[in-house]
């Protein structure tokens, strides 16, 4: 029952069992991530796409709740990393270095313990195919792109929370 979601602005709907309603849900406990990927990063990915996907259901309303600490009522969101590439700053001013970043989602009723609902999300973000340009007083100098990983990541949670949200609230 998995949706793709790829580089679309709309983001892929949250699928859910048959019969099941989210309606009126507003507790939600977000697990740690996990790395499914067999790769090792040079920065925490799990604990910040964690904190990401957090940040995007608090701002959506929601309360978010530590896992131990759920009343029945709340929804247990596990994402696990599927595939993860950080990107090149250097290449990604040529056009190249692409960032991607392939998530799946699980939705669980902490009452019953059963899977309501999934999701997989795939985000890339693309060269720029142009250097970024800055005029300081040594003329015209190339800019990296750095921070990509962290957009990407960013992305990905922002779409996790709006399919979550829009599964809760009815469309």
């Amino acid at each position: 029952m998995a949706i793709l979601s790829g580089c679309a602005a709309e983001p892929a709907p949250l699928a859910t069992e048959p019969g099941v309603s989210l309606a009126g849900r507003t507790n939600i406990a977000v697990a740690p991530a996990s790395n499914d990927t067999g790769q090792n990063y040079d920065f925490d990915l799990t604990g910040t796409f964690t904190e990401d996907l957090k940040s995007a259901l608090l701002a959506k309303g929601y309360t978010v709740i530590d896992t131990k600490a759920a009343p029945p009522d709340a929804l247990i969101i596990q994402c696990s990393f599927l595939s993860y590439v950080p990107g090149n700053a250097a290449a990604k001013i040529v056009g190249a270095g692409r960032s991607e970043a392939r998530v799946k989602t699980t939705v669980v009723d902490q009452k019953t313990g059963q899977v309501v609902g999934d999701l997989l999300t795939t985000k890339q973000i693309g060269g720029l195919g142009f250097p970024l340009l800055a005029l300081g007083p040594g003329g015209v100098t190339a800019l990296p792109t750095v921070g990509g990983y962290k957009t990407i990541l960013n992305n990905v949670a922002d779409n996790v929370a709006t399919a979550i949200d829009r599964k809760i609230k009815g469309y």
